[in-house]
């Protein structure tokens, strides 16, 4: 015994299902109070309905708190996205700003251009998920048992495939239903688990997927209408003789026309099947290797196959020698989502002054491919790091021409790592001198620009560089 006591000065007793008198007795006779669900537990509420908002309002005041509005202010965007993964802020509620990028797209992965935030709906559904593996998957519970003989009406032995019974409610209801969620999950589900047929004894013969990656009833369906035990096991289809598996399959009546061509493709189908005498049924999942389910492989399968950048453009904007603020700005650079005077514009905000003249130049409409790549002020900027690099270029117009100039004009891979450095932290100073002169009409940085890339440029790879040795002046 661990020696501790219980202190019921402190304690209460819930009754579930209990009278108010049994409770008070229990109360008395123990000298503790009694206690009213739902309460807190550990900072959660337990006791009440999860699917209702004000169940989860104390959670959602203590996150508030916790994560004011204060807090973010003072973040870059780098640590905004940190902070989104791992506590789920979701900044001022009070204050409605510009949607840059679609929250779709946001939650893709960083290699399909977006910025890998976690898709709390998608991960859900891979979740859920699991427990449709974990249904079939041979290891008995008896939660399995409660939710066969509620929902299945005994009927079905594995896997939520085919739901016989309607009486679902709550949690088991969503999860037995996850397969309505989206035309993509649900082929997941319906298709991605498979069974490894032993002796055949939990596999149903037409309705579970055992033999391709179709159902039999799927691939034969006027075979499927003419046999009577449409619901039988692989094991009750056949019979051993001897060491020796022979098929046997019951039917209705006589197969006429069609339905020959049928039972010959199905002769075929089943004459490559070899059962194992006493080896029980494993219930695989199509997209492991090892044919378990993982939540991270299926989270990544859920993704939509669309992409916002291509794959070495996304390689270059997440370049692992630059701060995760700097990979953002060229990630907002290149999908032209900076909030220039033309973009503002083109969301409908007013501008005041000089309306949509570069900030730079005081001379072109200030776009992207204007201010970061046409604008003499930048030309300028560019010129000077293409010389200090020791390369003569013709100064692309666009954005996306520099980008590809850095991508294509060195062949090893540290040296496309360095160009993509120097890609960031010209823009990243370009933008910030733009910022410097729009809203604190300070112009002291452009003689001190060039000097700010380099020192800049050595410190971050040097910081991330194991072993880096070369000096500021090499």
């Amino acid at each position: 015994m661990s020696g501790l006591r219980i202190n019921f000065s402190k304690s209460c007793v819930y009754g579930f299902n209990m009278s108010d008198s049994w409770v008070r007795g229990a109360a008395g006779v123990l000298h503790c109070g009694i206690g009213k669900t739902p309460f807190m537990y550990l900072g959660m509420p337990v006791g009440g309905n999860p699917r209702c908002k004000k169940f989860w309002a104390p959670v959602v005041s203590k996150f508030r708190q916790k994560l004011a509005v204060w807090k973010s202010a003072v973040l870059s965007y780098g640590g905004r996205l940190t902070l989104l993964n791992s506590f789920l802020w979701g900044g001022s509620g009070e204050k409605r700003k510009i949607s840059w990028v679609k929250w779709e797209a946001i939650c893709w992965s960083k290699e399909k251009g977006g910025l890998g935030v976690l898709d709390l709906r998608r991960r859900n559904w891979a979740l859920l998920g699991k427990w449709w593996y974990r249904l079939g998957d041979g290891r008995e519970g008896l939660w399995k048992r409660v939710v066969k003989e509620k929902f299945y009406e005994g009927k079905q032995e594995v896997g939520m495939i085919d739901v016989v019974s309607l009486r679902v409610l709550q949690i088991w209801g969503d999860i037995i239903r996850i397969g309505g969620k989206s035309e993509k999950l649900k082929n997941m589900l319906r298709h991605g688990f498979r069974w490894e047929v032993g002796e055949g004894c939990r596999v149903c013969f037409w309705r579970d997927i055992w033999v391709g990656n179709k159902s039999l009833r799927d691939l034969f369906p006027r075979l499927f209408q003419l046999a009577i035990n449409k619901e039988g096991t692989v094991k009750e289809n056949g019979l051993w003789e001897g060491e020796r598996w022979k098929w046997g399959i019951e039917w209705r009546r006589e197969r006429m026309g069609c339905e020959k061509d049928e039972e010959q493709g199905l002769g075929v189908v089943l004459a490559s099947i070899k059962l194992r005498k006493g080896m029980a049924d494993v219930w695989r999942w199509r997209h492991d290797v090892e044919g378990r389910y993982v939540v991270k492989i299926a989270y990544e399968f859920l993704a939509p196959e669309e992409r916002l950048l291509e794959g070495q453009l996304c390689n270059l904007i997440w370049c692992k020698l630059v701060p995760s603020k700097v990979g953002f700005l060229g990630w907002r650079l290149c999908l032209d989502r900076l909030p220039t005077r033309w973009n503002l514009w083109k969301r409908g905000v007013m501008l005041q002054g000089e309306g949509m003249v570069c900030g730079l130049c005081k001379e072109g409409v200030e776009e992207v491919n204007h201010l970061f790549c046409t604008c003499k002020v930048a030309w300028l900027v560019w010129v000077k790091v293409f010389k200090w690099w020791g390369v003569e270029v013709v100064m692309p117009g666009t954005v996306r021409g520099v980008v590809d100039f850095f991508l294509w004009c060195w062949g090893s891979v540290g040296e496309k790592e360095l160009g993509a450095c120097m890609f960031l932290v010209t823009s990243w100073y370009l933008w910030f001198w733009r910022n410097s002169l729009v809203f604190r009409n300070n112009g002291e940085l452009k003689e001190q620009l060039l000097e700010l890339i380099q020192v800049k440029s050595y410190l971050w790879i040097r910081n991330k560089v194991n072993g880096c040795v070369f000096s500021l002046a090499q």
